[in-house]
């Protein structure tokens, strides 16, 4: 807690009060170990005494000065009175040296009782988090997520891989090709925008695999994906490659004229085990900003 406002608010809090010496007391034996030495706070002067009460209360934690403050306050008197409620009582050192064990169990029952809270609280918090339902997500969630790692394809720097040997534990794969006037480039440009806002995160690769492999070499892919990030990969293959890695995606594709495609358009989300977890359309793609820690974050994924 800054010392400065602590002071202003104890000082306002005790600027007509007189406290009991042993609440004062106990603040200054915390304050040394805080500070290194009584000299630090000047004993003597009653505002620079209050505030070394509540500071060295402070090692209840400074959630609970609140409580800390309200429980001292208790224990202290108006400077105008004296216990018994004589008036206008001689301050001689500007601490009231009479009876305080009862104000004393006051204070410490004030900060007791916001120990409990506090305790009650925390358990609180922590049981709703274990059973807390697991959050929702922009994607749809495959109930019987097929098993990808094995999917043979070909790229210009690894030779032949399967999406098991890529180290990132989340892969974002997307089935476009390097003619797509629209759809491709779009998607590509939006998943780029994700993964620089997400920090470039290294647990994260994205995965386009192309559609047109007669026109889509492994090179001409690889330049195509590292044009939106370098951090991208694309992949080919031959035609019967490419179609049975479309058809265990779920992916369809179909040449039109003029060298063009109908192809699915989703991204897919495979987890460490290249298990398919989830699938974003294209109204969805930017969502995976706000899913992707939360997916990471997942036990198992």
């Amino acid at each position: 807690m800054n010392f400065r406002r602590l002071q202003e608010t104890l000082q306002s809090v005790f600027a007509d009060r007189l406290c009991p010496l042993r609440t004062l007391e106990i603040g200054w034996i915390v304050a040394e170990r805080r500070l290194g030495s009584r000299s630090s706070l000047e004993r003597h002067e009653r505002p620079l005494m209050a505030v070394g009460t509540n500071y060295g209360l402070e090692l209840l934690s400074s959630i609970m000065f609140p409580a800390v403050v309200e429980g001292a306050a208790r224990s202290c008197v108006p400077i105008t009175q004296r216990p018994g409620g004589q008036k206008n009582s001689r301050v001689t050192s500007g601490v009231w040296r009479g009876s305080y064990t009862g104000s004393v169990k006051r204070t410490w029952l004030y900060a007791l009782t916001a120990a409990g809270l506090i305790a009650a609280g925390t358990a609180a918090f922590s049981l709703g988090r274990i059973l807390s339902p697991r959050p929702e997500f922009y994607g749809t969630e495959l109930q019987n997520p097929p098993e990808l790692g094995a999917i043979i394809l070909q790229n210009i720097n690894r030779g032949q891989v399967t999406l098991a040997d890529f180290d990132a534990p989340m892969l974002l794969v997307f089935f476009g090709y390097t003619r797509c006037p629209d759809v491709c480039p779009l998607t590509l440009a939006r998943v780029a925008k994700v993964y620089r806002d997400l920090g470039e995160p290294e647990e994260v690769q994205l995965v386009m695999v192309t559609v047109d492999p007669a026109h889509d070499t492994p090179a001409v892919v690889q330049d195509y994906a590292s044009s939106f990030h370098p951090d991208f990969v694309g992949l080919s293959g031959d035609q019967s490659e490419i179609a049975a890695a479309a058809r265990t995606f779920f992916v369809g594709y179909q040449q039109a004229a003029d060298n063009l495609f109908r192809h699915t358009d989703m991204i897919a989300v495979l987890d460490a085990r290249r298990l398919m977890r989830y699938v974003y359309g294209q109204d969805r793609i930017v969502r995976l900003a706000q899913d992707i820690p939360a997916l990471l974050a997942q036990r198992g994924f």
